[in-house]
C-alpha cells in the first residue's frame, strides 16, 4: 500500500512539473493581450524589443538645413519687416530668401520687403495658413507660399532663371528633380524639411479639390493627392503620401499654355511632403509620367 502511494504522489509531481514547464514556454495566442503585466512578464524573452517602440532607422546620408537659415529669418524680421514668418530655401537655386504673411494675399503681390511698391514682389505665404510655433506637430495639414514668375519676354514664356518662383521652373530637368529632393523650411522654432513628391502644371481652380486651403477632411485630402499624383509630370515611386502627412504647396504661374494676355489661371506647382524622421535620400528615384493628367481652361 505505501508504495502504491509513493508512485502515485510521484506521478502527480511529474504531471504539475510537465505542466509549469509547458507554461513558461508559452507562445502567446495572436489576438492575446501581450501588453498587460503578468502574463507578458512570464514568457517575455531578456533581449525582447517591442517592435512599437523601435525608432525609425537613420539613413547614412542626412540632410543638414543651413544654420544661417533660422538666424537671417530672426534677424530680418526685427531689422525689415515683422510680417516675416519664416525662411525658405530649394537647393541649387536663388530660392533662399524670407517668407511673409498678412492678412490677405493680396498686399504682398506687387510689394517688396520694405512694404514699397516692386513688380517682382516677394515670397508669401497664404493668409489662412497658421504655422503656430513653426514646429513639425504646429505646421498646417497644407503649408502653401506663392512667388511670381514674371517669363521672359515677360508674361509670355517660361524662365527659370527668372526672378522668385521662376526657379522652381528648374524642376522640368529631371536631372535637376533627381539632385533636389528636399526643400527646407525654417521657423523660429524649428528647421523643417520637406520632400518632394510631385511636379504639376494645372488650373488655378484646381477640381475636383483645389490645393490652396490649409486644412482638408480625410476624404478630400485623399482626393487631392490622388489627383496631384494624377496630374505630376513624374513619379516619385519611393515617396509615400498618405492622409496622415503634412504638405508643402510651392505655386507659381506659368506660360506653357498661352501667354499672360491669353490665360492667366495657369500655374506650376512642387509638392513636398514633411519628413517626420531622419531616413534620407541623397538623390531621388524620379521617373517620367509618361500620361500626366492635363490642365482644362
Amino acid at each position: 500500500m505505501y508504495a502504491k502511494i509513493k508512485r502515485a504522489a510521484a506521478l502527480a509531481l511529474a504531471v504539475a512539473m510537465v505542466a509549469s514547464l509547458a507554461a513558461c514556454n508559452k507562445t502567446p495566442a495572436p489576438d492575446e493581450d501581450v501588453s498587460s503585466s503578468g502574463g507578458f512578464e512570464r514568457w517575455k524573452p531578456s533581449s525582447w524589443t517591442n517592435p512599437l517602440s523601435i525608432p525609425e532607422l537613420e539613413s547614412e546620408y542626412q540632410v543638414e538645413v543651413p544654420e544661417e537659415n533660422r538666424q537671417q529669418l530672426q534677424e530680418q524680421r526685427e531689422s525689415l519687416n515683422s510680417d516675416i514668418v519664416c525662411w525658405l530655401q530649394v537647393p541649387n537655386t536663388s530660392i533662399n530668401k524670407p517668407v511673409v504673411q498678412t492678412t490677405d494675399n493680396d498686399y504682398y503681390y506687387r510689394r517688396g520687403l520694405d512694404k514699397q511698391y516692386l513688380f517682382d514682389g516677394t515670397l508669401w505665404m497664404d493668409y489662412e495658413c497658421d504655422l503656430k510655433d513653426g514646429t513639425k506637430s504646429d505646421v498646417p495639414q497644407n503649408t502653401i507660399i506663392y512667388g511670381h514668375n514674371l517669363g521672359n519676354p515677360q508674361g509670355v514664356t517660361d524662365d527659370p532663371t527668372g526672378v522668385e518662383f521662376a526657379q522652381l521652373l528648374y524642376f522640368n530637368d529631371i536631372e535637376f528633380a533627381r539632385a533636389n529632393p528636399y526643400v527646407y523650411l525654417s521657423t523660429d522654432n524649428e528647421d523643417l524639411v520637406y520632400q518632394i513628391f510631385a511636379v504639376i502644371y494645372t488650373e488655378a481652380s484646381m477640381k475636383p479639390v483645389s490645393y490652396i486651403y490649409p486644412s482638408y477632411s480625410n476624404s478630400d485630402f485623399a482626393k487631392l493627392l490622388e489627383d496631384i499624383h494624377a496630374r505630376s509630370i513624374y513619379n516619385y515611386p519611393d515617396v509615400n503620401v498618405t492622409i496622415s502627412d503634412k504638405i508643402l504647396t510651392l505655386s507659381t504661374c506659368t506660360y506653357k499654355y498661352g501667354p499672360y494676355s491669353q490665360n492667366n489661371q495657369q500655374r506650376f506647382v512642387v509638392f513636398a511632403k514633411l519628413v517626420q524622421g531622419k531616413n534620407f535620400a541623397e538623390t531621388a528615384n524620379v521617373e517620367e509620367n509618361p500620361n500626366p493628367k492635363q490642365p482644362t481652361f
